[in-house]
This record gives C-alpha cells, sequence and structure tokens, in this order.
C-alpha cells in the first residue's frame, strides 16, 4: 500500500492523486504530514540534540582506542581497533550523544558509513541516516555527517611499561564545586613554593587533581603542605598488594584523600544558625567569601565586618554557596548617600542606589541598600554583585534565615579597570632634540604693545 520514496524520505500512497502542500501548495503524493519534503524538514529538524563532534583517545604507543564511559583511571579498557574497522565504528557510536529512541532527538540510527580522511588528520568522519516519526506518523529520514577528533594517550599497559618506578600512594585532592578557581590556585603555589617535587604522575579529573609518589612519606608532606594554604581535611586508607609469609612482609599502596571546603572566593553563602551567632553575633546570615588560604574569610556585606572561620568548624557546620562568582553581574551607581556624616573614611558603610547596567536602556528600575563598599565608591562607577530578584534558590539552603527574605541585591567588589596595554618599545626610543623656550618677557611686551615679534614667536 505504501512505498518509500529516496529522493523525499518519507512515506507515500500510490493509490490517490496529487496533493497540494498545505505550507507551499507544490503538487506532491498524498502522504500522512501533507507538506511536500522541503517544508517538513524546514518543520523539523530530527539532528537535533544530537552531538556532531566528538573526541577518541588512542595510545600512542600500542595504537589502542579507549572504550566509552571510561575516565582515564586504572582499569579502563583499551581496545585494538583497526583504521575503519566495525569494531572502530562502534566504538565511535556509542560514543554519540542524543542517539536513539528515549534520548533527547528520539532518532534512530538506520545506517552508518565511514567518509575518507587523511590519517595524519587526526580526524574521523561518519555519515550518519537517522529517521522519525513526525506529523501523523509520517517518517523522515535525514543523514549528517559527524566528527571525532583522535588525542593520543598512554593506555594502562604502556603507562607502566614507561614508568621506571611504581607509585605506592595516590593524594586524591577534590573539590565539589562548578569550577576550579581553588584548584588552579593550588597548582601556581605548588610551582611557586616547589612543593611538587616528588610527584610521579599528575592526572585532573571532573573533580579535582590526582598526585601519585613513590611511597608515603612523600604523600604526607604533600597533603599537609595542601592543608597548609587551603582549608580541607585528610583521610587515609591502605589496600593489600601481595604479603611475603615466610618473611613477613606485605606490600601496601595507601590513598590519601584530601577534601576542600566548597567554597570559592567571592561566593556567597547563608550561614548555618550556630555560625551566625559564633561568628557575626547573629546580627546577618548573608556573608560573602573574600579570602581562602587556611581558613575561610567571611565579610559581613552590609556591615563590613569579617570573622575567620576554621576548617574543623565548617566541617562541623557544613555550608555550601548559593551563588558563585560565575553569577555575578554588573551594577552601575547611581548614588551614594552617608550615613554617618562624621565618618568619612573608606571603610564606612553607605546608602547606595545601583541599577543593572543591562537594564539602562530598557526600564528604570533601581536598588538601594546599604553597602559595605559605599566608602569606595562614587557615583558612575560599575560594581560586581549578585542579583537574587532574578535568582531561584532552594528552598533547602534558606532554612537558617527563618523565613526571611534575601535582599534583591547584594554588592561584592569595584569591577576592576581594564588597564591599556602600555609595552614599552626596547631600543626604539627616539632621542628628542631640547626646544629653547621663547622669551616670555618679549611676547607679553609685544601683546600690550599690539606689536608681534615676528623672529621671537613663530607660528
Amino acid at each position: 500500500m505504501f512505498r518509500e520514496v529516496q529522493n523525499n524520505n518519507f512515506w507515500m500512497s500510490d493509490e490517490y492523486p496529487d496533493i497540494a502542500c498545505c505550507l507551499c501548495g507544490t503538487a506532491i503524493k498524498g502522504n500522512q504530514a501533507n507538506m511536500c519534503v522541503a517544508c517538513l524538514k524546514d518543520q523539523v529538524d530530527i539532528t537535533e540534540g544530537i552531538s556532531k563532534t566528538g573526541l577518541v583517545l588512542m595510545c600512542k604507543e600500542c595504537s589502542k582506542y579507549r572504550a566509552p564511559g571510561g575516565n582515564g583511571a586504572v582499569g579502563t579498557r583499551w581496545l585494538y581497533c583497526e583504521n575503519e574497522s566495525a569494531e572502530l565504528l562502534a566504538l565511535c557510536l556509542k560514543s554519540i550523544d542524543g542517539l536513539g529512541k528515549g534520548k533527547k532527538s528520539g532518532a534512530t540510527m538506520v545506517d552508518a558509513i565511514w567518509i575518507w580522511t587523511e590519517e595524519h588528520s587526526r580526524r574521523l568522519k561518519i555519515q550518519l541516516t537517522v529517521e522519525k516519526d513526525v506529523f501523523n506518523g509520517a517518517i523522515l529520514r535525514q543523514k549528517f555527517n559527524v566528527e571525532f577528533v583522535v588525542k593520543t594517550n598512554l593506555c594502562d599497559s604502556c603507562t607502566k611499561e614507561t614508568t621506571d618506578q611504581n607509585w605506592t600512594t595516590i593524594v586524591q585532592v577534590r573539590q565539589q564545586v562548578v569550577h576550579k578557581r581553588t584548584l588552579l590556585n593550588l597548582e601556581q603555589l605548588l610551582l611557586k613554593d616547589k612543593a611538587a617535587i616528588g610527584v610521579m604522575d599528575v592526572r585532573p579529573i571532573a573533580s579535582g587533581i590526582d598526585f601519585y609518589f613513590a611511597n608515603k612519606v612523600q604523600g604526607l608532606k604533600f597533603s599537609d603542605f595542601v592543608m597548609s594554604v587551603v582549608p580541607a581535611r585528610r583521610k587515609e586508607s591502605k589496600q593489600l598488594q601481595g604479603s611475603d609469609l615466610q618473611n613477613n612482609k606485605s606490600a601496601f599502596r595507601f590513598n590519601i584523600c584530601v577534601e576542600v571546603v566548597p567554597v570559592c572566593r567571592d561566593d556567597c553563602v547563608i550561614l548555618p544558625i550556630k555560625l551566625q551567632q559564633s561568628l557575626f553575633g547573629g546580627g546577618t546570615a548573608v556573608a560573602i567569601c573574600t579570602k581562602l588560604q587556611n581558613t575561610v574569610t567571611l565579610t559581613n556585606p552590609f556591615t563590613g565586618e569579617s570573622a575567620n572561620l576554621h576548617e574543623s568548624k565548617y566541617w562541623a557546620n557544613q555550608f555550601t554557596a548559593v551563588a558563585t562568582s560565575r553569577e555575578m553581574i554588573e551594577f552601575l551607581v547611581i548614588d551614594v548617600f552617608p550615613l554617618d556624616y562624621s565618618a568619612n573614611d573608606a571603610t564606612s558603610i553607605r546608602e547606595v542606589e545601583v541599577a543593572r547596567m543591562g537594564d539602562l536602556e530598557s526600564n528604570d528600575e533601581r536598588f538601594i541598600l546599604i553597602s559595605h563598599l559605599g566608602g569606595l565608591m562614587q557615583p558612575g562607577d560599575s560594581v560586581l554583585g549578585y542579583d537574587f530578584a532574578n535568582h531561584n534558590i532552594n528552598d533547602e539552603k534558606l532554612k537558617p534565615l527563618k523565613g526571611r527574605e534575601l535582599p534583591p541585591v547584594i554588592l561584592v567588589k569595584k569591577k576592576p579597570v581594564e588597564k591599556a596595554n602600555t609595552r614599552k618599545k626596547k631600543n626604539r626610543r627616539k632621542k628628542k632634540t631640547p626646544t629653547v623656550a621663547p622669551d616670555v618677557d618679549k611676547i607679553v611686551d609685544s601683546i600690550e604693545n599690539n606689536e608681534l615679534l615676528e623672529d621671537d614667536v613663530s607660528e
């Protein structure tokens, strides 16, 4: 009853006369959607939600490919596949996101073929054909290309062969945050203080960094340095690798986990009730993290009062950030009003009127608030802060407020001024010839007498 037309890529009927497309009016064979192919493709894109690019890891020593699903740790499967083989095709198809029923796109794969690429290009291209039910049961079929970038890495067996010494201690530094600002700062401190001399290997992962050492003493020394520069806690464990019962000797592998406080600089937090009393005397529940060293420095954004929170006290009363530095927006300072006219220092609090920088041309919404940065701001300055008027926060994090509402705007810091690139050009400075200044007295006398001394003053 139905046949499939290759050019149109969806089912059509031969038993009925031609009809007009419901959108453009073109004469077509009758189908379930009553549309021509061009209009149907304009209305529906069945490849939406399917990734068009991907990444494939290949061992540069044995030319094995890493199976999808592993994160590069010990025990990940590495498979040998020939170039443009069926095994390599299956490995690539498994790493495509959004393909198959129940996925975001809902399209199913019909066919997949290789597209020839140069071997030295480090690229793999696949032409996929997918189909999906659209508009009253009409099946639309579409072709598109997926490109994979081949990156080289060492597999587990090759890593053991190329390493002269096997590690016995691993230090796992972890921080459960959406960005790695603290860990990036930790890397700079390690390079500055040369604290990572005994590290055999470094492997970054999604939530932290793994450091490998030859013995436990080096691992403990390294973890002590990490805990001296960032607030963190440490847990130790060990695993038996082998034992010699005759000589009463055992081989262990030690695991040292260093968990960093999940709060970064400029993050906004809501303190638990116990910490509100001990740090700020119950004066505020909202605080800004202004410094992160061996302790967490919290600042009251309304009074400027600061308090240090030790890691032991934090783990007893854990909390997370309600807004991170990535969510800060820019505000324009419209006016500043001093609360105490006798205090003129920069640390005094002020009443500030601000407006969102993005709303200046659309509306005239303004906010009047008290800020600890008032003494540092002038009308016309740009400041960064949090817009809680348009911010959704989990109710669980708002429990310490006891029914009170967050301020609509909290200012964090002034926006840094971008300095112009003033690079000095070496060995290109031109020597300026000294210029002789004209006689000022003669010029004044000539002006008073309405006379112009052509010899003394040049145009």
